[in-house]
């Protein structure tokens, strides 16, 4: 008997751990966890402290370039930590493509995610958003499939 006793009781002590986990409220948030990610997305980079900055002031934003080369306009740096490509015209950036927005959905909301105020569209199509001559850019091209935005491409000063 004395065996008996020795394992059941902490088997009885189990049981009841269990027994009481059981029946302890859910306090998971689901809501919180499935809520439109364009929501709770992060600022992805902050397009006006990018806009005609010179490429050390980008360095400084985004970290050093993975890769430039020349190109007939100027210098095109690639940016991995921002998964961004910027081209440097006359020194400083002027068209800005941005790429890595997984899950987000387009719409003029999206522009929040690059520190621009949303606005409707100029003009729009089934893959595209354009905005002309806002926010002190020259255009936003925000080029989308019917789920998600694939890149946006800013030209902040020449055609």
């Amino acid at each position: 008997m004395n065996k008996t006793l020795r394992w059941s009781l902490p088997l009885l002590l189990v049981v009841l751990a269990l027994v009481w986990w059981w029946q302890q409220p859910d306090r998971y948030d689901y809501a919180a966890a499935f809520e439109d990610l364009a929501r709770r997305q992060p600022q992805i980079v902050s397009v006006p402290a990018l806009a005609g900055a010179d490429a050390e002031r980008v360095a400084v934003l985004l970290g050093p370039p993975t890769q430039c080369e020349r190109s007939a306009y100027g210098e095109n740096c690639r940016y991995r930590t921002a998964n961004a490509d910027i081209a440097f015209i006359d020194g400083k950036a002027d068209w800005i493509t941005l790429s890595g927005f997984d899950d987000v959905k387009p719409g003029a909301e999206a522009l929040a995610l690059l520190g621009l105020e949303p606005a409707p569209a100029d003009s729009q199509s089934d893959t595209e958003m354009r905005w002309q001559d806002t926010q002190g850019l020259r255009e936003i091209l925000l080029v989308h499939n019917a789920s998600e935005i694939r890149y946006v491409r800013i030209k902040t000063s020449t055609p």
